[in-house]
This record gives structure tokens, sequence and C-alpha cells, in this order.
């Protein structure tokens, strides 16, 4: 038992460091080197509002209903109230993410940015980024308290 549980937690170490960590920091490096590189005006809002982090969250978190899925199949891990809700709202919050998604996508698509700092742009354009690193933050901790749920509720072999 402690043998898989050890494994569990390497595997979400594993998660963290290339699942969600590392795209996160290449598209908030991609804005940094708009920014302090290129000088590009609105580097943060090109750069996220393309929302890009909004279909990584939405995968994570399908990704986590595909474990906890796994999980209750293999009868690893018992179908308990926690685990049953965690398993629905994997499904639910990337199904509402990818529509925001959708939605911030068409809006930016339609947009066009001024050239040069200092003059003013749209308040939705604005929130997009803010929305996208909202949606990232949350899957990271949603998904990391369902991979906890999965490790602390492993039944002994």
């Amino acid at each position: 038992m402690k043998k898989v549980k050890h494994l569990y937690k390497e595997s979400f170490i594993t998660w963290f460091l290339f699942d969600y960590l590392l795209p996160v920091l290449f598209i908030i490096g991609f804005w940094l080197v708009a920014a302090l590189l290129i000088k590009m005006p609105y580097a943060f809002e090109r750069v996220l509002s393309t929302a890009d982090l909004m279909p990584i969250a939405s995968i994570l978190m399908l990704s986590v209903f595909r474990e906890i899925d796994a999980e209750i199949k293999l009868n690893r891990v018992p179908e308990k109230i926690t685990i049953t809700v965690q398993k629905n709202l994997a499904i639910f919050f990337p199904i509402v993410i990818l529509c925001v998604y959708c939605i911030a996508k068409y809006y930016t698509m339609n947009y066009t940015f001024p050239t040069e700092n200092g003059k003013e742009i749209d308040n939705i354009i604005k929130a997009i980024p803010y929305a996208s690193f909202i949606s990232i933050i949350f899957s990271g901790i949603f998904c990391f308290s369902a991979k906890w749920a999965i490790i602390s509720s492993l039944k002994a072999e």
C-alpha cells in the first residue's frame, strides 16, 4: 500500500511539473518576451487575450475525470460522495470554461489592437487574460484536491 501511494505521489509531482506548470510557464514566458524584448504594445492583452490557458485548464480537469473514473472502476478507491462530486465537477467545469473560451476567441478574432501604447482598449479584451489566469489557477487547485483525494482514498491492498 505504501508503495502504491508513493508511486501516486511521484506521479502527482510529474503531473504538476510537466502537465500544469510547463505550459503555464511557456505562455507567461511568451508574454514576457513580447513585453520586454519585442516591446509590443499591449503585450499582456495581445498574448493572453487568446485565452490559451483555458483549453489547458479544461484538458487538465478532464484528465482528472478520467483518472477518478479509472480508479473507481479498478476498485482502488471507494466511490465516496466527495470523489463522486469531484468526478462530476471535472466534467461540468471544463464545459463552462470551454464555452467562455469560445466566446473569448470569437471576440478577440474580431478585435484590432491599437498599434501604440496609451490608446484605450476594450474592457472585454482587458478582462479575457484575467479570466484565462483564473481558469488555470482554479484548474490547478481543483486538480490538486482531486488527485490528493485519490491518494488519500486508496484502498489497502
